[in-house]
């Protein structure tokens, strides 16, 4: 049971970085839908703006479904993760109210969701912190930086290929920073898996 346990923990910790990385490059995608949308779309320009708040927001809710709604069934912890994932949807009905009665716009009401899915992210890897002692601070941090560094490149710069390459070496230059030796032992065991191959 204990080695189960461990086993559990240690899927729960590889799995969290595995999808926090690919949610982080699949970002790329919005410099190649969002030259669509003008070109065969034009009718629909302005929602390109809240499409990059949505695919920030995306970086935490792929986390949140994919890694932390799986452990808690695994666990089973389905009811109290049920119970976070509601106070989280009220605490985003009332955050959005807010947001559109203070500023009348739904760009800050797709803002507002962002910043409701970083709370979700917290309550519930604080909540299976208790159980799998596995913290979810460094995945945090990691994902507010790729977040913040995707929105200044998708405001700042208009030219799509500039801002694909830009994004591109900013996805790049975090993910080594923050995972270099995790990313070095994967591919010393791949290599070593070919080698036995």
């Amino acid at each position: 049971k204990k080695e189960n346990s461990e086993v559990v923990v240690s899927v729960y910790s590889k799995s969290t970085i595995t999808v926090s990385i690919i949610a982080t490059f699949s970002l790329l995608s919005y410099f190649l839908i969002s030259p669509f949308i003008e070109w065969f779309l034009p009718k629909y320009t302005d929602s390109i703006n809240y499409i990059s708040v949505v695919m920030s927001s995306f970086l935490f809710t792929a986390v949140i479904i994919i890694v932390m709604s799986t452990m808690a069934k695994v666990m089973n912890k389905n009811l109290k993760f049920f119970k976070e994932s509601l106070i989280s949807l009220l605490l985003g009905f009332i955050t959005n109210v807010m947001a559109y009665l203070i500023f009348k716009s739904p760009i800050a009401i797709s803002y507002a969701s962002l910043l409701v899915m970083i709370i979700w992210f917290i309550i519930s890897g604080l909540s299976l912190k208790k159980d799998t002692k596995v913290g979810i601070a460094k995945e945090l941090i990691y994902l507010i930086i790729i977040a913040i560094g995707f929105l200044m490149i998708v405001n700042l710069m208009k030219n799509y290929v500039y801002g694909f390459l830009m994004y591109c070496l900013w996805a790049i230059v975090w993910t080594i920073i923050f995972y270099y030796k995790v990313i070095k032992k994967k591919i010393k065991k791949n290599d070593q898996f070919r080698i036995e191959g």
